[in-house]
């Protein structure tokens, strides 16, 4: 892991824990959702933020998630 270790472990863990165990799960399963990214973006969130640290991390993470829209039909790999 890179700079801010304390962040980015929090950071991790809250996505591991709230979205990949919990919320993630019974949002797309309700929505019927199949990520159209390749990792998905909770994985590629966990990878940026270990590659890049806390701010940049997040930015691409959050960049990447802007990116999943509906008009958005290129099914891709994209990592960070």
């Amino acid at each position: 892991m890179k700079k801010n270790n304390l962040l980015v472990s929090i950071s991790v863990k809250t996505i591991e824990y709230i979205w990949q165990e919990n919320l993630g799960k019974k949002y797309n399963k309700k929505r019927n959702i199949i990520c159209r990214f390749y990792p998905s973006c909770s994985n590629y969130g966990i990878m940026a933020l270990e590659k890049d640290g806390f701010l940049k991390g997040w930015a691409k993470t959050i960049n990447r998630i802007w990116r999943c829209k509906p008009n958005n039909h290129d099914s891709c790999v994209d990592y960070p």
